[in-house]
């Protein structure tokens, strides 16, 4: 059901945008819908097909036709959506993707929007489909909604060169290890995955660099999430050295005795509210991973000090978001003075949802769940390396607390304030003063829903 309104509220997205004109999601990057092919300052050949806005490129002839017209193109990316599946027949692996490759000389990038041919995973691991897939380094499937599975060991075992991998909304069918040496980054945002799945990349990914995890939902029943056991299996990659693992920004808090209107599936499957990882799961993490460089944890609000102390003095980049009272200035300053590499740095608290039952379940509203650092927490502390802080949800960070950080942080160019209520004005007028040339971000908005959708961020 979760799947299904997720799949429904995405389309809404796609299309609500086209009605407002814009082509691109966010980052800029996306292209939804677009009535003519075209190429991106890029260099990548962008194909929308089979929406509702665009019927001139339906078939495999109009896809070489207009492939035949940019053979220069580095990347091909194409549209479609699985919810026309008689349209969708018309257009196969075969004979239209696989020789508009092999047709594309510079080509690097493969990207799928809402859907991919039918016959895709069964043909692309067969040998007459190596010629056009040992071209592709980067494989992206965006949009896999309700009905439209990856089959990831057949993609693994197809795409031998592949360098990195992008899913987003996505399922799995068939977890049989397929080794793949080549693949170093793996992107996976809002993807049913369970700890089954992991122990299949674990075994088929052996030289696997960085994995970044969003929005993914771990479960084999509703009270399973992200634990210590999953931490613990993550660990087994023993070449990763770039690490990041989001939940949903909302938690949501909701009465016993609300009278839902909606079916009790729906809040059954509502995203989790936080990781359920430990100070000792952590600890654990970075003693089994000391090779990680960057670290990036949310929704964290059962980490203290004592797994703070042991992280890794090799970190360059550590962003733990969703810290509850459990994390104390001696902690921020164990992070300040010990992690000396340091280079970027997001501490703080996150932003919450209370639903309210005398309002009914389209009214509720946004609680912040602050930091609980003290408007002291800079004093003594001192980092020559850090260049990038950002503070989120932290109410007890001052205008005093600003000069304290330019003492401590000498060579700091970016600070980023995100709801930090008793920061003013003047204090950052101030803080411009003392520090020309420091680039300072204020927001007092919640953290945008969709940011994830550049998983390179």
């Amino acid at each position: 059901m979760c799947r299904i309104l997720n799949g429904l509220i995405f389309y809404l997205l796609l299309i609500s945008l086209k009605l407002n004109g814009s082509d691109d999601l966010l980052d800029g990057n996306t292209s939804l819908h677009w009535k003519q092919p075209y190429i991106t300052n890029l260099g990548e050949l962008r194909i929308g097909f089979f929406s509702p806005y665009n019927t001139t490129v339906s078939t495999d002839e109009d896809v070489l036709n207009v492939v035949s017209q940019h053979l220069d193109a580095s990347g091909l990316r194409l549209s479609s959506t699985h919810i026309y599946e008689s349209e969708a027949a018309k257009f196969k692996w075969k004979t239209g993707i696989m020789p508009a490759l092999l047709a594309m000389p510079n080509v690097k990038t493969l990207t799928f929007e809402l859907g991919a041919p039918k016959d895709f995973f069964q043909n692309i691991n067969q040998p007459e489909s190596r010629a056009a897939t040992s071209k592709i380094s980067i494989f992206q499937a965006y949009g896999f909604v309700a009905g439209s599975r990856i089959d990831l060991p057949n993609l693994l075992d197809g795409f031998q060169e592949l360098n990195k991998l992008v899913l987003y909304s996505c399922d799995f069918d068939n977890l049989t290890p397929k080794l793949n040496l080549n693949v170093k980054n793996l992107r996976l945002w809002d993807c049913a995955l369970k700890e089954s799945n992991l122990s299949m990349l674990v075994s088929s990914l052996p030289n696997l660099e960085s994995l970044r995890i969003a929005e993914c939902i771990f479960w084999k029943k509703r009270a399973e999430n992200f634990t210590d056991n999953t931490l613990d299996l993550l660990s087994k990659f023993n070449k990763l050295e770039e690490l990041s693992v989001l939940t949903s920004h909302d938690t949501y808090f909701i009465p016993h005795d609300y009278p839902l209107t909606i079916s009790p599936s729906v809040v059954d499957n509502l995203p989790p509210c936080s990781l359920e990882i430990s100070d000792v799961g952590l600890a654990s993490l970075n003693e089994t991973m000391p090779q990680l460089r960057w670290l990036r944890l949310g929704k964290i609000p059962n980490i203290g000090d004592m797994s703070i102390f042991k992280l890794s003095d090799n970190l360059k980049i550590l962003h733990l978001e969703g810290l509850s009272a459990k994390f104390t200035d001696e902690g921020f300053k164990h992070i300040i003075n010990s992690l000396t590499e340091l280079e970027s740095l997001t501490l703080g608290g996150y932003r919450a949802t209370e639903i309210k039952k005398e309002f009914g379940w389209q009214n509720w509203y946004h609680i912040p769940i602050y930091c609980q650092i003290s408007e002291n927490a800079f004093k003594e502390c001192h980092n020559l390396k850090l260049k990038h802080l950002q503070l989120l949800y932290c109410q007890n960070i001052d205008d005093n607390s600003l000069i304290d950080l330019i003492n401590a942080l000498p060579n700091i160019k970016i600070l980023t304030l995100t709801n930090c209520p008793n920061v003013s004005e003047s204090g950052l007028h101030t803080l411009r003063n003392l520090k020309p040339g420091i680039e300072i971000i204020v927001s007092n908005q919640t953290l945008e829903r969709y940011r994830h959708y550049n998983m390179d961020d």
